[in-house]
């Protein structure tokens, strides 16, 4: 008993060593940028320490797209622990809360062993997550998610009230997202990319589907949308979609979205 307690307390205690002498802020700072280089994504803090117990604080958390320098999103009071008991299991893992102006993200991700991840996104406003227009997504909402994955693979559900959105114009269809007020849907994660399972978008006299996949390499979407025949809107989206319409009302477009992490 006593050997097996040894393995886990000296990796431990090995641990805090690294973290109190090894690992100053700079350091840190060059190692969570080493971990996202490969998706092109750069890390910057303001105010950032270390603290006890394997905490860290920071005031904000900035995120940077690093080929044109565009701003993703920024974290404030972001606060992250390490799991002490997740030591003794040699699977660390750490928590993590932060605020995105008057919304608030938290989860969980593990660190070695099995790659997991737990998130929640909880009354975070569109306009705050300005990567979204790296991917042709302007506007307003409310938005609400939940998503775990363990090596790339788990489920989501995703909601957004309130919507006050953009056209998403592409190269091959431009989308009225302007015409629907929310979006309700759920799906899984397989390999890393989201599988749209149940996705719905909803407005006065119109409806849709969203169906198919999105990677970070691959865009694989349509759009299902039906309207009622009294929608005051129809002549505009027959204009929009006039090509992708299949019978009156039902109109089946391709997404393309830019992925700008390629």
């Amino acid at each position: 008993m006593k050997r097996l307690l040894f393995v886990p307390l000296s990796f431990a205690l090995l641990l805090v060593a690294a973290w109190n002498i090894v690992l100053p802020e700079e350091v840190l700072l060059e190692r969570l940028n080493a971990a996202v280089n490969p998706k092109g994504i750069e890390i910057g803090f303001t105010g950032l320490k270390k603290g006890m117990f394997f905490s860290l604080y920071a005031g904000e958390m900035t995120l940077t797209y690093r080929e044109n320098l565009k701003q993703i999103v920024v974290l404030e009071d972001l606060m992250a622990s390490l799991d002490i008991l997740s030591l003794f299991t040699l699977t660390p893992s750490v928590d993590f809360n932060a605020r995105i102006k008057e919304g608030v993200i938290r989860g969980s991700m593990g660190l070695w062993g099995k790659r997991s991840l737990q998130i929640t996104f909880r009354n975070v406003q569109l306009s705050n997550l300005t990567g979204l227009s790296l991917f042709g997504i302007t506007g307003t909402g409310v938005l609400m998610v939940e998503a775990s994955s363990i090596e790339g693979n788990g489920n989501f559900t995703v909601m957004i009230e309130d919507a006050r959105l953009s056209p998403f114009i592409s190269a091959s269809a431009t989308i009225p997202l302007d015409m629907f007020q929310s979006l309700r849907g759920a799906g899984s994660i397989k390999g890393g990319a989201l599988e749209m399972t149940s996705v719905a978008l909803e407005g006065k006299g119109i409806h849709a589907l969203l169906k198919g996949s999105l990677s970070a390499v691959k865009s694989d979407m349509t759009i299902e949308i039906m309207v009622h025949r009294e929608f005051e809107k129809l002549p505009l989206l027959d204009m929009l979609l006039g090509k992708f319409k299949r019978s009156p009302g039902f109109y089946v477009a391709p997404v393309i979205l830019t992925l700008p992490f390629k």
